[in-house]
């Protein structure tokens, strides 16, 4: 077990048999070392210290206590400022108080559901200050499931004075119909019809024939029994069409560029979840960028930062592009918005790009495909 030590310095002739002398009494010395020709330093255990100063004195040698080291320093410091000691106990009794709530809720991955999940917390009385003991993980993560059906997975967790929720959205499967529900199957938008399979119902138009939108493609009713009598059914099947589909995409020819004019103002602020220490002033600039460092100060246990924001004050600068480089990135962003109107299955036989001005020296490009897809589309029929 570790032991609290003084330091002494003894002086004198014969010192070396001192040393045995005192080890044969039973003292315990340590760290001995010689500082002078006639003068050792050593460490001695602080109950033994009474009893080692007489026996020493007593046999006419000098003993002086030497300032304190390690624990003992820091002992007599405490000693001798114990208003300081007394704040540090009651800042760690504070501390350790307000690690048992909640001051921080960090949500990643819900996306749209942000806003949503953010209001259910608050109906559940979660939110900063809440105590973390009165908060079940477990019925969180399956309430937000219940909650929110396009959530596949939640994950909630507590570190430190943060509650973290990680979310990950589902894929939903494709609308399928009822399998009793009647209805033909019509087309979801203008094209040539290619090909034309037919698994129930009957075919209205043939391959070759141009449809419209809506146009009905395979009829809800097929003949059935001896007397041909035409009984309603679900129509399915599949249509591949010839068609055309098309994107529109607007980029300025004209550029404004954010320039630094030389000024420049520096904040400190210091934050907590409740309060701000010193509250930044905007600097009176017409137009700013701004950039902040928030820094931790006790780390993940502590909610408190400092924040560091510098304002460089700048000019915008109206600037002419190059016509060819603003026409590449408007055909760029109509091909990308093209490629998200197509489907997975689409084969495309072709496409290519139209260019105008309009309003002035804004470039639209328009990009347009031509392909075979799947056209059709299930409308139910409406009960009389």
């Amino acid at each position: 077990m570790f032991d609290l030590r003084k330091r002494f310095a003894v002086s004198g002739t014969g010192l070396e048999k001192l040393l045995e002398v005192l080890k044969a009494q039973g003292f315990s010395l340590y760290n001995v070392r010689r500082s002078k020709a006639h003068c050792l330093e050593f460490s001695a255990p602080v109950g033994q210290c009474g009893a080692l100063r007489e026996y020493i004195e007593q046999r006419g040698f000098s003993l002086q206590e030497l300032p304190a080291v390690g624990p003992m320093r820091f002992l007599a410091t405490i000693r001798q400022r114990r208003l300081l000691g007394l704040f540090a106990a009651a800042a760690c009794c504070v501390i350790f108080f307000l690690l048992q709530f909640i001051w921080n809720i960090q949500i990643s991955g819900a996306g749209i559901y942000r806003g949503e999940i953010n209001q259910w917390l608050q109906e559940q009385g979660i939110g900063a200050g809440s105590y973390k003991n009165n908060i079940n993980l477990n019925k969180l993560c399956e309430d937000l499931l219940f909650r929110l059906p396009h959530i596949t997975w939640v994950r909630a967790q507590i570190q430190g004075f943060s509650l973290k929720i990680d979310i990950t959205e589902g894929i939903p499967f494709p609308d399928t119909p009822d399998p009793g529900k009647k209805g033909n199957i019509v087309a979801a938008c203008d094209g040539v019809i290619q090909t034309i399979d037919v698994f129930s119902g009957t075919a209205a138009v043939s391959p070759g024939e141009t449809v419209r939108e809506g146009q009905v493609l395979i009829r809800g009713a097929e003949r059935n029994g001896p007397d041909d009598s035409v009984i309603s059914v679900q129509a399915r099947g599949k249509i591949t069409a010839r068609t055309w589909k098309s994107a529109d995409a607007s980029v300025e020819a004209a550029e404004y560029a954010s320039l630094p004019t030389g000024r420049t103002a520096d904040t400190v602020n210091i934050l907590t979840p409740w309060f701000s220490v010193f509250p930044p002033e905007t600097p009176d600039f017409l137009t700013f960028d701004a950039e902040s460092r928030d820094q931790p100060v006790g780390g993940a246990w502590i909610p408190v930062w400092v924040s560091k924001t510098r304002y460089t004050e700048i000019y915008l600068e109206e600037k002419e592009r190059n016509m060819e480089a603003v026409k590449e990135e408007a055909g760029r962003l109509a091909m990308h918005h093209l490629l998200l109107k197509c489907g997975k299955n689409d084969v495309i036989i072709d496409k290519w790009l139209n260019f105008s001005m309009i309003e002035g020296d804004t470039i639209q490009a328009t990009a347009t495909a031509e392909l075979i897809a799947d056209i059709g589309r299930f409308a139910p029929q409406i009960p009389d």
